[in-house]
């Protein structure tokens, strides 16, 4: 008898130490990971592909820009910041963190416009959890695209114990990821609600006003929330329009 307890003690330590050292794996690198992806042509600071080894999502944070990918087939798709208009966190069909565009008007219009199909694949993540205990974890992720507006990356989808290891490992790569694109948004809410300051200005713009602008433009480049060749265009339009307003 206790060489039969000491084989299954013995076995179930092995399990144990085999799922920590799958999870504990070190993920490749981001060319490793970008070299499987034909059409990408910028650098990822930060890279996911879903649990289901289909839609998957990148992010450049120096440059704005982000990556969909929608499944293994498909070309990747790149996105500027200014069109991503929302992040929808669920788990089991249930809304559990959102973060939304509020400006321009034509934005916060078309998030109305497609609310219903999120509520769609929302519920349909809630018809899939019924009846069972399956956990699933879905990011929804919505751009300014009347064609194909939606994107979902699942982050977990099978049978597992809330709380468990492989559990909240995935409910915090989830997380980050929701993270990481509410802050986006909120940086292209930020950058519109500048560059609409200077847009309405335009018509009527004073030295002091041009020196006022510039600064506004420069801050934005220190918080990184421009980079320095958008900076050049948009001082540059400004400039133009001082001149303009000169000489009538």
């Amino acid at each position: 008898m206790d060489g039969m307890m000491f084989f299954v003690v013995g076995w179930i330590l092995l399990v144990i130490l085999a799922i920590l050292f799958v999870l504990n794996l070190p993920e490749k690198s981001t060319q490793e990971q970008l070299a499987k992806l034909p059409g990408v042509d910028f650098l990822p600071t930060q890279m996911y592909r879903g649990s289901d080894g289909m839609a998957g999502l990148a992010v450049n944070e120096e440059t704005y820009q982000l990556c969909l990918l929608k499944n293994a087939t498909s070309l990747p798709r790149i996105v500027p910041v200014k069109d991503l208009i929302g992040a929808f966190l669920v788990k089991n069909g249930e809304l559990i963190g959102q973060g939304l565009r509020t400006r321009p008007k034509k934005i916060h219009a078309f998030l109305k416009i497609v609310q219903n199909q999120i509520t769609t694949l929302i519920d349909a993540g809630n018809s899939s959890q019924a009846g069972g205990s399956n956990q699933r974890i879905d990011l929804i992720v919505a751009v300014h695209d009347e064609e194909e507006p939606l994107y979902v990356v699942n982050f977990l989808d099978m049978e597992t114990k809330e709380g468990g290891i492989l559990y909240e490992k995935s409910i915090g790569t989830a997380k980050h990821w929701h993270s990481l694109l509410d802050g986006l948004i909120l940086k292209a809410d930020h950058l519109e609600h500048i560059q609409g300051d200077i847009r309405d200005s335009n018509t009527e713009i004073s030295s002091t006003s041009v020196a006022t602008e510039i600064e506004k433009l420069a801050e934005l480049v220190e918080n990184r929330l421009m980079t320095k060749q958008e900076f050049e265009a948009q001082k540059e339009k400004i400039l133009t329009g001082k001149a303009c307003l000169t000489k009538t």
